[in-house]
């Protein structure tokens, strides 16, 4: 996954009145934390957060925060958390936490299918039941998401965790029983089938 640069500055904590204030400029406020150091409250430009989380990584992308004031703090980091408007949607805050690049750390990526498949064509509907598989690797082998072709995949046919091949140096954290995507009838179809 590719490294995304991203400029923060210190904040200090305070009213809510303040937090909005920053909202209002187009800042959006933040925690720093990990690593066994002491947590940091700072704040990120808005369109930039939103820039990242569009991008292949999004809400897991790994971080290299940039203090254009103090340089020590300087960080790389995995977005945690993000806590958005629940109308308006705009982001309210974000929680990244520090990370080694040589250190295998556990995060999650988005499961996409891909294709058509075979049991679409005869009558049925796609379940995706597995929206984002938990994996464990180098942060920087975390891969943008897993792609699981479906094209063979008939109706009542299952795909599972463990039929999934791993991206080398990716070990699945998901239980290998998880149903990730299935092939089934319609409910009228189905009943047609049951009374036949």
């Amino acid at each position: 996954m590719e490294m995304k640069s991203l400029k923060a500055t210190c904040r200090k904590t305070g009213t809510k009145g303040a937090t909005h204030e920053l909202r209002r400029e187009g800042a959006v406020p933040a925690v720093l934390y990990g690593e066994g150091q002491d947590a940091v409250s700072l704040t990120v430009n808005g369109r930039e957060l939103e820039r990242v989380l569009h991008t292949s990584g999004g809400s897991h992308a790994i971080i290299q925060l940039e203090f254009e004031e103090q340089s020590a703090l300087n960080s790389v980091a995995m977005i945690k958390a993000v806590q958005r408007h629940p109308l308006r949607g705009n982001v309210l805050h974000t929680d990244f936490m520090r990370i080694r690049l040589d250190e295998r750390i556990e995060t999650a990526v988005t499961v996409e299918l891909v294709g058509t498949a075979k049991g679409v064509r005869n009558g049925g509907l796609v379940e995706h039941q597995l929206r984002e598989i938990e994996i464990e690797c180098l942060a920087i082998e975390v891969p943008a998401r897993i792609e699981v072709d479906i094209t063979d995949l008939d109706v009542n046919e299952v795909i599972h965790v463990s039929q999934l091949v791993p991206p080398a140096g990716v070990v699945f954290r998901t239980d290998a029983d998880a149903p990730v995507v299935s092939i089934v009838l319609p409910r009228a179809a189905a009943s047609e089938a049951a009374a036949a």
